[in-house]
């Protein structure tokens, strides 16, 4: 049975008694896990399955496959990790530039070259034209430049490089991009425009008129008959099959799809086109990470008809080519968990466990073991920096005495708490020496006073006005300015003549202005000296 793990979850709750009789659970793409908006439904059904069910889960792009084993052989007993680094089909990683100097030429080169960035890339990035002529202040214009569409379908084909799949991170874009392709494609011929045909029917038969004319089915079919198609998640899913069941059988040169199409669905093409490295996550436009880099490029390589498969990069100007090489050689992200308590999984747990059982296994989460392992890490980075510090004291000691009995003696340590303790709000600091000489500071709060309920105007000091500050702890010296029109004069942290148990606090400095630097100079305002 094929079920989402919305269901088996549900199920494992209700206490389905169809579950007594399951042996294995298959939790395919179980890096899903670090989905934030459906990822802990996986580890609930990790953690509440049945203990007689074994569960087996695959993925491909974990880099930290031996904690992940980890956790479930805590959860769950005995565990097997069996992992492979081998590749059936190689993975060759291209980068595609549009050459303006070249006749509009594409322009691909690997990424790598001998296992390192190509640097003939780097070079080429970074030529510019001569510019224009005249008072232009612009840049020239760059020579490479992001290719389009069908420039990049014309170099894959003319490098023995379709058929091909092209990710485009929007439904629409890829509609489009099917619509725009077709048009310049031809028609296909004979005994694969009949196989097409013959697919087409068998998916869509259960469709009536009014529907298919609904789904533009017309347009749709020309399209494939061309070779083209796009699939992504707003289709209906018998336009899906059929164009799946073409693209497996080598009848469409290229597809345009979202990177669903990369999640369990076999595809597999002779090159992978990734049009932009950033998509859209619900809030924002983030970069893709090395997991979803690999995901998608997983597709690249036909087994047993392609000696190596191509996992073709777009050039963009918005992305360094430093980073490209990064986010591919890096192969795959550490598995993070993005388990949080819901509503739904509160309500659960009460109605099917006691108290203790409830919040034993609220503990049980990956998140959960992960911040444990993290804290035993750091114990024993604690440990190891207290015995270099018991090193370091035992060296400091020699036959004429010890730093920490000099440093005990009376008046070695105590400028910075005498300092601490003279300061008031509304003092200046100024600071002769060390590596900011010449600032001048003004004190918003000092040793714990409240802070300035006011905005503190310095008499005698021109556009400057204290405008923000925050209560800190005691025996801590606040101090922020800023020039009247609100632009802010910068920070610092003062430590210059203090003992360790006595830093003051944040600081910003007012000594870019001119008017309070006269005033200090001239004696108008009194100072206090720190250094």
């Amino acid at each position: 049975v094929v079920m989402t793990t919305e269901v088996l979850r549900n199920m494992i709750y209700a206490g389905s008694d169809d579950l007594d009789s399951v042996q294995i659970v298959v939790l395919d793409e179980v890096h899903y896990l670090a989905d934030r908006a459906r990822g802990a439904v996986w580890e609930e059904v990790i953690i509440h399955a049945p203990a007689t069910t074994q569960l087996v889960n695959l993925s491909a792009t974990i880099s930290n496959p031996r904690e992940f084993s980890d956790w479930i052989g805590e959860r769950r007993g005995d565990t097997a990790l069996v992992e492979t680094s081998h590749r059936p089909v190689p993975l060759e990683p291209i980068y595609a530039m549009k050459d303006r100097w070249g006749d509009d030429k594409i322009v691909t080169r690997p990424i790598f070259v001998d296992g390192m960035a190509n640097r003939s890339i780097l070079h080429q990035l970074a030529e510019r034209g001569q510019g224009r002529r005249g008072k232009s202040k612009r840049p020239p214009p760059r020579r490479f430049v992001t290719p389009r569409r069908l420039e990049t379908l014309e170099s894959l084909e003319a490098q023995d490089m379709l058929p091909a799949i092209y990710f485009i991170f929007s439904r629409k874009g890829c509609e489009d991009a099917a619509r725009t392709t077709a048009t310049v494609r031809p028609l296909r011929r004979g005994e694969d425009s009949d196989r097409i045909r013959e697919l087409v029917d068998r998916h869509t038969s259960h469709l009536g008129l009014e529907d298919l004319r609904a789904l533009d089915y017309a347009g749709w079919a020309d399209r494939l008959d061309r070779g083209v198609a796009a699939h992504h998640a707003g289709m209906v899913p018998a336009f899906k099959e059929a164009v799946e069941a073409c693209f497996a059988e080598g009848l469409l040169d290229v597809v345009f799809a979202t990177e669903t199409l990369a999640l369990g669905i076999n595809m597999p093409a002779r090159a992978v086109v990734l049009e932009t490295l950033t998509k859209f996550d619900g809030e924002g436009h983030e970069p893709i990470t090395a997991s979803q880099y690999t995901q998608l490029t997983g597709r690249a390589g036909r087994r047993g008809i392609d000696e190596q498969g191509y996992g073709v990069v777009l050039h963009s100007p918005y992305v360094r080519f430093e980073k490209v090489v990064d986010l591919v050689g890096t192969g795959s992200s550490p598995l993070v968990s993005s388990f949080r308590p819901t509503y739904n999984m509160a309500v659960n747990l009460i109605a099917n466990y006691d108290r203790s059982r409830a919040e034993e296994l609220l503990s049980a989460s990956f998140a959960q073991f992960q911040r444990s392992s993290q804290d035993a890490r750091r114990a024993e980075g604690i440990e190891v920096l207290r015995a270099d510090l018991a090193e370091a004291r035992h060296q400091m000691a020699c036959e004429r005495g010890d730093v920490w009995e000099w440093l005990a003696m009376p008046g070695v340590d105590d400028s910075g708490a005498a300092l601490v303790d003279k300061l008031r709000p509304g003092d200046v600091i100024d600071i002769p020496k060390g590596s900011r000489p010449g600032k001048y500071m003004v004190v918003v709060e000092a040793s714990g006073f409240a802070p300035l309920e006011e905005p503190l105007h310095l008499q005698g000091t021109p556009g400057i006005v204290e405008r923000e500050f925050a209560l800190k702890p005691a025996r801590r010296v606040l101090v922020r300015a800023e020039t009247a029109d609100g632009q802010a004069l910068g920070r610092y942290l003062i430590t210059s003549g203090l003992g360790d148990s006595e830093k003051l606090g944040a600081v910003a400095t007012a000594g870019s202005s001119k008017s309070l630097v006269e005033s200090v100079e001239s004696g108008r305002i009194t100072t206090t000296t720190l250094g």
